[in-house]
């Protein structure tokens, strides 16, 4: 997205980066939908008991199935993977040992109910 890259561009540092990870990610809590981006995916796909609302829930490492799910309601609507995509700047290694707990508090009922491993 156009805002993220603006933000991303003055990371320079694994410093830098933790620091916009613990900005960011400590308001996620609150709620506010202009933060959309780091808020709780759940919060789209599950009710307050839990409860999967929605029929399908697409994962960005499986985003083929996007194309697939379109075809399926017969969509005309494609999913092209940006292939001129940079190489990332930082990776998981980068995060600070206190933000992946961090990470791990805020989002865990999207590590429990979305299916994902919490990465310690």
């Amino acid at each position: 997205c156009e805002w993220g890259t603006k933000f991303v561009k003055e990371l320079k540092t694994k410093e830098d980066f933790n620091k916009y990870i613990t900005e960011r990610v400590s308001k996620a809590n609150d709620l506010d939908f202009s933060f959309h981006h780091f808020l709780p995916q759940h919060i789209y796909t599950h009710d307050s008991n839990k409860r999967q609302i929605v029929d399908y829930v697409i994962k960005y490492e499986n985003i083929e199935e996007f194309n697939e799910l379109m075809k399926l309601y017969s969509i005309e609507i494609k999913y092209k993977k940006n292939i001129s995509a940079k190489k990332k700047k930082f990776s998981i290694e980068d995060i600070s040992s206190e933000n992946l707990k961090l990470i791990n508090k805020v989002y865990e009922l999207d590590f429990i109910l979305l299916k994902y491993d919490i990465k310690n």
